[in-house]
This record gives structure tokens, C-alpha cells and sequence, in this order.
């Protein structure tokens, strides 16, 4: 959780960044007129409400489009009122849905509000501090990252809805990326919503400690499925054996350093953790500067290493070989 309680449309403004960042110049437009629309002045709002308009008709010209204008318009002139049951997550991606109907992105979360209620988390997950901390190690990892290469294993720890996917297509190369979470339910969607008919994405609901390391052979990851009606309940069905040409965790302050010390040396990782300490209940491993993390996560040979201002407070990144 990187979201204050002051900064409630901090997703918003995470859209923008993760659009920008994909390079889709329709999506971006529209992100970017939503916040004209809640943050512009009273005095300039007759011409802002007239530009949302005429680049609806301009640019979004599709028969699925073309259909829900009318719509459309009556929610934007909706939104001019700034009034916050208005402004939700859910109507907002709604207005999105009434223009990119089969977008990855923007309905798994449509359908995760709707049909779950999980304007706040998806509100985090999608917070300015969330998307830009993935960018940033994204992009990091593209300039590491031989030309022309691809990792075979990318093990992610505590990889949430496992939306990091969606970051890596088409920047970084891989076969398969395992993500290791306790959360069932999170485990589940990020599969069925995030990854859905994703090869190349594997889950698996438990935690790293319990994971069993095996010196030369690497993970041994228990891969299951969900039962939705049943709490999400996971059931193991295999237990694969793999080899991570690369480990992640950008979710050190949510867990002790025990996955660290069990890692052997030789091992390319990217971590991040933050100083957030008074956001959430359950950052208990955060640090307080960059230099902490060579006494927490001591490598033989530091790729990248650098601290990203996230508003309310710093997100601190270390790539390297342990």
C-alpha cells in the first residue's frame, strides 16, 4: 500500500503514468481529460468540458464508441459537479469501459470493482507511487538486460495481483514468471483477471519460507488451483522444480529477510522497500535510507542502486548479483 489517506485520486493520476509508460496515446487522452475535469479551475472549465467533448467525437470513432457517446457525454458533464460519490473508481472505469471494451488493463479492473468492491485496492495497486516504482524497475531492467536475450524463470515474491506482467510485455523477455503470494484470493485474481489465458504466468498460493530451495535445482514451487467457491481455497496439485534466472521482490518491507539468507549466492535479484512505516499496518521491514539495504541484502556485485520519490515518501531499489 503506497496511497495517503489525503491522496484519494492518486490512481488516477497512476493511469495516466502506466499509459504513458505503454505508449497508448488513445487510453492516455482520455486519463488526461478526466483530470483536467477534477483538478482544472472553475473559470476554465467551459473550455475544458468543450475539448473532452470535441476529441470524443475526433478521435474515439469506432461503432463501439460511436454507440455509447451520448452516454459518455452525460457522465462528463457529471463529473463538472467534483462531487465524490461521482468521481468513483467504479464510474470512472466505467466511462473507460463505454470506450475500450477488451482493454487488459482497464477491465479486469472494471470487473474486480463491480463484481468484488475493491475500490481500494485498486486504488493502491494502481496509486502514482505503485506504477511508478514499476516502471522504474522496469525500464531499469531493460538497460541490464543483453540484447536479445530472455530470462527462461522470473520468480516474483509477494507479486500481488501479479499485474508486473503487463509492465514487462514487449521490455523485458521471459518464459515463464512465477509469482509466490500467501493471499489466495489476490493469488487467484491476479491469475483469472491479470493473466488470463497467460501461458507464460504461473501462481502459487503460499509463502517463500515455505518454499523449499534445493542447492543447483532451485524452487520447488507447488502450482494448484482455486476453488472461487470456497474462499479461493488453493489446492497443490504439482510441485515444480524451478530454476529463476531472476528473483524479485519489490515487497521487502512486507516480510522478514529469511527469503534473502535461503537465496544462494550467484543469484540475479531486484528488490524494492520503501520508508513508509506509517501506511500500513503490516510494513514491519522498511528501512529509512538507500545504504540500509547493503547491510539487509549484501551482493557480490551491485547493478543498479538508487531511491525514486514517491510523494509520500521514498521507494528504494537494489539490482545486483547476491
Amino acid at each position: 500500500m503506497e496511497r495517503s489517506s489525503e491522496d484519494n485520486y492518486s490512481w488516477l493520476f497512476g493511469l495516466r503514468s502506466y499509459f504513458m509508460f505503454v505508449n497508448d496515446t488513445d487510453k492516455l487522452r482520455i486519463i488526461r481529460n478526466l483530470i483536467a475535469l477534477r483538478f482544472g479551475k472553475d473559470e476554465d472549465m467551459h473550455h475544458i468540458i468543450r475539448r473532452v467533448c470535441l476529441e470524443d467525437v475526433e478521435f474515439y470513432t469506432e461503432s463501439y464508441q460511436v454507440s455509447h457517446r451520448a452516454e459518455r457525454f452525460e457522465m462528463y458533464f457529471n463529473f463538472l459537479s467534483k462531487n465524490t460519490d461521482i468521481w468513483s473508481v467504479e464510474r470512472v472505469l466505467y466511462l473507460m469501459k463505454l470506450l475500450f471494451k477488451d482493454d487488459s488493463i482497464l477491465f479486469p479492473l472494471y470487473d474486480l470493482v463491480k463484481k468484488y468492491q475493491l475500490d481500494e485496492s485498486i486504488k493502491d495497486a494502481f496509486s502514482k507511487g505503485q506504477v511508478t516504482s514499476k516502471v522504474w524497475l522496469t525500464e531499469t531492467m531493460q538497460k541490464l538486460v543483453t540484447p536479445n536475450s530472455k530470462y527462461h524463470n522470473i520468480v516474483i515474491i509477494g507479486g500481488w495481483y501479479g499485474h508486473l506482467t503487463h509492465y514487462l510485455k514487449d521490455k523485458v523477455e521471459y518464459d515463464n514468471f512465477y509469482n509466490i503470494d500467501p493471499h489466495e484470493f489476490n493469488s487467484y485474481i491476479g491469475k483469472e483477471n491479470f493473466n488470463y489465458g497467460n501461458k507464460k504466468y504461473h501462481v502459487s498460493s503460499t509463502t517463500i519460507e515455505s518454499v523449499n530451495y534445493a542447492q543447483g535445482a532451485g524452487y520447488q514451487i507447488p502450482l494448484g488451483e482455486y476453488d472461487p467457491e470456497n474462499q479461493f481455497k488453493f489446492t497443490v496439485k504439482e510441485h515444480r522444480m524451478v530454476d529463476p534466472d531472476l528473483v524479485i521482490n519489490t515487497s521487502c518491507e512486507h516480510m522478514n529477510d529469511n527469503w534473502y539468507a535461503q537465496l544462494p549466492a550467484g543469484k540475479l535479484v531486484a528488490l524494492q522497500t520503501n520508508n513508509l512505516r506509517n501506511i500500513a499496518p503490516d510494513h514491519f521491514n522498511c528501512i529509512d535510507k538507500i545504504s540500509d539495504m547493503d547491510v539487509k541484502y549484501p551482493m557480490s556485485k551491485v547493478l543498479f542502486q538508487g531511491e525514486l520519490d514517491i510523494s509520500v515518501g521514498k521507494r528504494f531499489m537494489k539490482i545486483g548479483i547476491k
